[in-house]
């Protein structure tokens, strides 16, 4: 091969990743990828695994000419860290200045912490086991991020199982959500341990090469640059704020998992929700980890990627402690960071 062409295929493919990219960005981000037809978002999943043949080893090569692309793409607001291209200045003021409709129910979580999953709960609850997205549509074209710019805006939003209430999910900690006495708030909270793993494992799917190293990512995670805040700030937040009102219900991902149907009546309740035997029985069918993981197409948090489309990897895992790889020493600074809160949370978890 000649001089010419060694010098000018490099500068091609990263055309061709520019060009890419900037038709990623069109066609993939939240509001134009959830509220696209089924068919529409298949094939947009499969142009995109298409275009990662080539792209995927190209950036793999980048990342080791220039091993600073490594990095976690985020942007500070509200004294908060957030990621870049999801929040902005415009999306969190519009969050901060949130003025609740009544019925509004919002699903609020650390991230990687059973959002999406609850997400899907509030859902099946509210139409009674019936909302199977017509076999088109998209659990986040039924449901607002609440500080994020992508997805169905809240003006947008509307009630389901024929009621005004609205789901809205938010990863900002109790002391940046406005708390509305006519909304009704679910916080979830996780494992920390098993909440880094997930978190590491979603940032290498969703950044592939372009994630740093397991180390990195726990230094960033136990840290403020953490998204939302690290766990114990945030678990706190919540903690605090569900003593001070009493419409914020704070469940555990892991009683979730070992007891469903206690953690369904105990969610009905806080929502006033009242159930058939026979409703309660396909709510329950339907929001099982099993279930999900077969209509993931319908349920799954980020529009696609190249490295998500390449990894191979189920948005939807089971997610008990040592259901997830975490070496020793990884385990022992995250318990350190969760402190007294922590092992009071493993206790309470494994009862």
């Amino acid at each position: 091969m000649s001089l010419y062409w060694l010098l000018i295929i490099p500068f091609l493919l990263l055309i061709y990743l520019s060009l890419y990219q900037s038709w990623e960005q069109r066609h993939c981000n939240g509001r134009a990828y959830f509220l696209a037809p089924l068919p529409r978002r298949r094939r947009l999943r499969r142009l995109i695994r298409a275009h990662g043949i080539i792209l995927v080893p190209v950036v793999q090569l980048l990342v080791r000419v220039i091993p600073a692309a490594r990095k976690i793409q985020s942007v500070e607001i509200q004294g908060i860290s957030v990621p870049r291209g999801v929040c902005s200045s415009e999306s969190m003021a519009v969050a901060l200045d949130y003025q609740a409709l009544d019925g509004d129910i919002i699903v609020a979580t650390p991230m990687k912490s059973g959002t999406t999953w609850m997400q899907q709960i509030v859902y099946q609850l509210l139409t009674r086991g019936e909302g199977d997205f017509n076999g088109d549509g998209h659990l986040q074209a039924l449901s607002s991020w609440l500080e994020a710019d992508s997805g169905v805006a809240l003006a947008e939003l509307s009630g389901h199982g024929g009621s005004a209430k609205r789901i809205i999910k938010t990863h900002l900690p109790a002391g940046l959500c406005p708390i509305h006495a006519q909304a009704r708030y679910v916080y979830v909270m996780r494992d920390p341990v098993n909440c880094f793993a997930s978190v590491r494992d979603y940032m290498q799917q969703l950044y592939g090469p372009f994630c740093p190293k397991t180390e990195q990512l726990l230094d960033w995670y136990l840290g403020d640059e953490m998204f939302f805040g690290n766990w114990h700030s945030h678990v706190e937040s919540w903690r605090t704020a569900a003593q001070r009102h009493s419409n914020i219900l704070v469940l555990r991902y892991e009683d979730l998992l070992a007891e469903p149907a206690n953690g369904l009546r105990r969610l009905a309740e806080h929502l006033r929700e009242a159930l058939t035997e026979s409703e309660f029985d396909k709510v329950l069918a339907h929001t099982r980890i099993e279930y999900m993981r077969k209509d993931e197409e319908f349920l799954e948090m980020n529009p696609p990627n190249l490295f998500t489309e390449h990894s191979g990897v189920s948005f939807f895992a089971r997610g008990g402690r040592g259901d997830h790889k975490v070496s020793a020493s990884s385990a022992a600074r995250v318990d350190e960071m969760a402190g007294a809160m922590g092992r009071a949370y493993y206790s309470r978890a494994k009862q």
